[in-house]
């Protein structure tokens, strides 16, 4: 795959040469012949849960594949950011900003796009295709979020709460998560906002209960009702979540789904995460098989033994 940044060159600076050697002495293949075993204990995995807990990102990880957990968020391998995820890192800083100002003036949302597309590594091609969808978005979703936040809104909350699992040799596990806006009134929490960027989604999709669809957003929702009901604070014991889809559908309408979690699913949740600890925490996690159409490196756990 051609660098992103190639188009960025002047012609007179790209010549073309073969690279068929190359490509054979570089290829997956080839590359992982001569990489040596590499040693994984489940102490690690046992004392990276123990420092960092568990988010609802890692969680969903391990839920799609152990393995994923395992190179995304324990040994943290480096992940190339796509385009799309640098337009919805930017569209999160320009609402960020626009919620914590409590200002939602258009003039201040463009300006806030172009310095968070700035900071983002895109090609002039990218950025001024980016810059416009931005653009497209923002004219709808700035009078709306304009209408549901105020000055009780709180973006980018990080929280953390202790959930104890029962088990005997992981007695107690940190959740940990960052809520894209949380809106107060008369003192308490009255619904928790997730932003997601890109086409809406129908409710059976953000459930799981479609083909498609895992239920990676309705979870999400629900970890975060059960941080907020594991904190000392009742006034942040909130069920009401939203999923806030910031572009607009094809009629131009913005797109919101809201859920009230039960205590059913809170209850369902806390036994698979209690599973998944009892899992990671065992080492059973390093004995389950990588599934190539779910998990993207599935040629490395090949590479790989265990203790």
């Amino acid at each position: 795959m051609a660098s992103r940044f190639l188009a960025a060159l002047s012609p007179a600076h790209i010549s073309s040469v073969p690279t068929v050697a190359e490509h054979q002495e570089f290829s997956p293949t080839n590359a992982l012949r001569v990489l040596p075993v590499i040693p994984i204990a489940k102490n690690l995995l046992t004392a990276t849960l123990l420092e960092r807990g568990l988010s609802p990102t890692a969680l969903n990880n391990y839920l799609k594949s152990p393995w994923e957990y395992v190179y995304r968020n324990v040994l943290r391998v480096p992940q190339m950011k796509t385009p799309e995820l640098q337009f919805g890192t930017a569209l999160h800083r320009v609402l960020e900003k626009l919620v914590r100002q409590n200002a939602f003036d258009m003039n201040a949302a463009i300006k806030h796009l172009s310095e968070a597309l700035n900071q983002q590594a895109l090609s002039e091609e990218e950025y001024a295709r980016l810059h416009e969808r931005g653009l497209a978005a923002l004219a709808a979703y700035t009078p709306h979020v304009a209408s549901q936040a105020g000055e009780g809104s709180r973006t980018e909350v990080k929280l953390e709460a202790m959930l104890t699992t029962g088990l005997l040799e992981f007695h107690e596990l940190t959740l940990t998560g960052t809520l894209d806006r949380i809106d107060y009134e008369n003192g308490m929490i009255v619904r928790v906002i997730d932003y997601k960027t890109g086409k809406p989604k129908t409710r059976g999709q953000i459930e799981g209960t479609t083909k498609d669809s895992h239920g990676d957003y309705k979870r999400q929702l629900t970890f975060y009702a059960l941080l907020l009901s594991l904190q000392s604070d009742t006034a942040m014991h909130c069920r009401t979540g939203v999923i806030s889809f910031v572009e607009p559908d094809s009629r131009g309408v913005v797109r919101e789904e809201v859920f009230t979690v039960s205590d059913a699913d809170i209850a369902v949740l806390t036994a698979e995460i209690i599973r998944v600890t009892k899992e990671i925490v065992s080492g059973h996690a390093l004995t389950l098989p990588c599934d190539e159409e779910v998990c993207h490196y599935c040629d490395l756990v090949e590479k790989l033994h265990t203790r």
